[in-house]
Formats: structure tokens, sequence, C-alpha cells
């Protein structure tokens, strides 16, 4: 993962300085290895608080890549899966590990982990062609 900090403006018109994780998770599904992009948010509160998580596609002039066992697509366009049972459709991860966060145990690892796991069921995103 990467990281940069944003300034994040909110409602009531107060700033603060947000830290946002973004790359790649793999995932294995199908007998193929495939890269789902993410955004990390660590809000102000965390580790008290759970991390916001968003599932972003990439378009298809981006390096995301997916390596299936025989050739590698490049150049589709990403978009949320609908209907996801974990996703909006504004990309936001709902996940049973993110509401049960607990300060003292959680960690951004075993999200991680877990998010590998879960959309290696049922991925996030999927590929459509131009």
């Amino acid at each position: 993962f990467l990281f940069c900090d944003v300034i994040a403006v909110h409602s009531d018109g107060r700033t603060s300085t947000l830290l946002m994780l973004f790359g790649t998770i793999p995932i294995y599904y199908k007998g193929g290895t495939y890269n789902i992009p993410v955004n990390i948010w660590i809000v102000e509160n965390y580790p008290n608080a759970p991390p916001t998580v968003y599932v972003t596609p990439t378009k298809g002039d981006s390096c995301m890549q997916v390596e299936l066992s025989s050739h590698l697509a490049l150049g589709a366009d990403m978009r949320i899966k609908q209907r996801h049972k974990h996703v909006d459709s504004q990309g936001m991860v709902y996940l049973p590990y993110l509401n049960q966060w607990a300060a003292n145990k959680s960690t951004l690892a075993e999200l991680t982990s877990f998010m590998c796991s879960v959309f290696s069921e049922v991925p996030a995103a999927c590929f459509t062609k131009h």
C-alpha cells in the first residue's frame, strides 16, 4: 500500500488531516488471481474507531491488471459488482470485521486479510469490456 495525507472538510466547516492508504488486495477467484483496488481511510479517532474502506474501480487506461492462468487482461474497465453483500454502489465496504472493530485487538493487516478472503468468495469488482 501507498499512503497520502488528505485534508478533509467536514459538514460543519472544520478541517482535519486524514491518512489514506491506497493500493490493491489480491483475491483468488475461479483459478485466477485478481487485484482489487481499495482506499483505506484512517479516521481521526483511529484506532478506537475502524477505518473507512472503499473499493475503487479503475478505468482501462490505468495500470490495473488481472492475471489469469494463460493470459494477461489489460485495458478493461472495472465496476463495483451490483448488489454485493459487503460493498455498496459507491464502493463503501461493510464487513463484520469493521462492525466488530476493537481498538486493542483489530489491525489493518487482519482487515486486509479478511477482505482478501471475503472478496475471493464473491469479488467486489468486475471487469467490463470496452
